[in-house]
Formats: structure tokens, C-alpha cells, sequence
């Protein structure tokens, strides 16, 4: 466990990996799995590495490096993971963040990138309401830009 925070760490914001460990509940992943974590690694790893597009060969095997375990691992343990979000999750909210997923679950690169764009889409948001909300610097009191 002690490797996974030092993995976020380094990846950058704890803010981020929150945000994905709060997404991922809300659709009902279980906690207490292996493969939560690591799901919330590769979801971390992926927006910290947007020009990475091939999860076998780039991304499993950075994220098994920060959990000591190997590429098949994680691959399989997301595999599992998903189905059961899956197959227990709330399905509202699944449809909303993967609408044309009607009949089949995505699978892992699916799933995982689906979810990565959506919290960086929703950082993006957050960051234009904010900038919005904060005048410049450059105008006076009680002005504000144009």
C-alpha cells in the first residue's frame, strides 16, 4: 500500500486520485479489492500521461512497476473489478458516463479511459469556473474585465 501512495505521489495531485476513489464509488467499485487501487492507479497514470494510448504495452506495466506485481495482474484484476462495477454498480450513472455501452460492459481501456477524460474534463471545468470567478489581477477594485 505504502507503494501505491508513493506511486501518487509522484503522478502529482492527491486531489486527482480523490476525485477518481470518489467517481469509482459512486458507481459502486468495492474498496476492499486489489484491483480498486490499482484501477485508481491506472486512472491516475492515464491522465498523468495523456499521449500514452496503449494500456498493454505503456500503462499496465508502469502501473505494476509502482504495485510490485506484473502487467497480466493488473490486467486481470481491472478486468475483474469492472465486471463487477458492472454487474453491481448504479446503473444510471453508468449509462451517463458510458452511454453507448447498452448491452455490454467496455472493456479495460474503455473503461479506464472513459473514466480518465471525464475527471479531466471535469478539472477543466472546475479550473474555467474558477478563473471566471476570480478577477485579474491588472483591474481596480469593483472593476471587472470586459
Amino acid at each position: 500500500m505504502m507503494e501505491l501512495i508513493k506511486f501518487y505521489q509522484m503522478l502529482g495531485e492527491r486531489g486527482t486520485v480523490m476525485q477518481a476513489e470518489r467517481l469509482l464509488l459512486s458507481l459502486c467499485a468495492p474498496p476492499s479489492r486489489v484491483g480498486f487501487h490499482q484501477l485508481v492507479a491506472t486512472i491516475e497514470y492515464v491522465m498523468q500521461h495523456p499521449e500514452l494510448t496503449n494500456i498493454t504495452r505503456d500503462i499496465y506495466p508502469a502501473v505494476a512497476r509502482a504495485c510490485h506485481t506484473r502487467p497480466s495482474c493488473i490486467d486481470h484484476n481491472l478486468r475483474s473489478i469492472i465486471e463487477d462495477i458492472w454487474r453491481y454498480g448504479d446503473m444510471c450513472k453508468l449509462k451517463a458516463l458510458f452511454p453507448n455501452a447498452q448491452t455490454y460492459r467496455p472493456g479495460n481501456k474503455a473503461f479506464v479511459f472513459t473514466v480518465a477524460s471525464h475527471l479531466l474534463l471535469s478539472r477543466r471545468e472546475q479550473a474555467a469556473a474558477h478563473s471566471a470567478q476570480t478577477p485579474s489581477r491588472n483591474s481596480a477594485p469593483g472593476e471587472t474585465d470586459a
